[in-house]
């Protein structure tokens, strides 16, 4: 019934963002569909919907009833995060890429430790770190399985200004490193 009203704000918002009473109300519907629904009654791509729409429940970013590929599990994660002010935001409401990077890196400690296959393969991951911005860790991954690949990454990321490469070579270094203000970069 309300869901049309939600769409229209969110395709007229330059943002993607519902005004705050629009917010609360489709907040308040996700809960009760979720909440009062018979088991097994919920159609998934519906609330999908108004997941995407209202970022609703940003504290589970999964989808109940939808097997995602980490493709899909990413471009959710992308559709769910805003940057903004964290001053003025909810804390509730507050997800961005540096929870997205988080996540990333959660996953690849749990499914991704040296010397171990993952699911899916080394490529997988590396493919979460491409997407989430994380280049200087995914050219650190990559590096041991297949150097060459990760080499002429390295090259076009660097090319391009994505990649932090440091200005001194060191003797005895580790390939990532990270700088006085934490910030990774390669060292050559």
């Amino acid at each position: 019934r309300n869901f049309v009203t939600y769409m229209m704000s969110f395709a007229k918002d330059k943002d993607r963002r519902l005004p705050r009473d629009l917010q609360d109300r489709i907040s308040t519907e996700y809960q009760q569909r979720a909440r009062m629904a018979p088991e097994n009654s919920l159609d998934p791509y519906k609330m999908a919907c108004y997941k995407i729409v209202g970022r609703c429940e940003l504290t589970k970013r999964t989808i109940e009833g939808i097997n995602l590929s980490s493709n899909d599990w990413l471009w959710l994660q992308f559709c769910l995060a805003r940057e903004v002010n964290r001053v003025e935001e909810v804390a509730g409401d507050v997800f961005g890429l540096d929870e997205i990077r988080e996540s990333v890196s959660e996953i690849g400690q749990r499914h991704y430790q040296k010397g171990q296959e993952g699911l899916g393969g080394y490529g997988t991951f590396f493919h979460l770190q491409i997407l989430a911005g994380m280049f200087e860790q995914a050219i650190s991954f990559l590096f041991p399985y297949s150097y060459i690949s990760a080499v002429h990454f390295a090259i076009g990321l660097c090319h391009y200004g994505l990649l932090r490469v440091s200005e001194v070579p060191g003797a005895d270094t580790e390939l990532r490193e990270c700088n006085r203000l934490q910030m990774p970069f390669i060292a050559c």
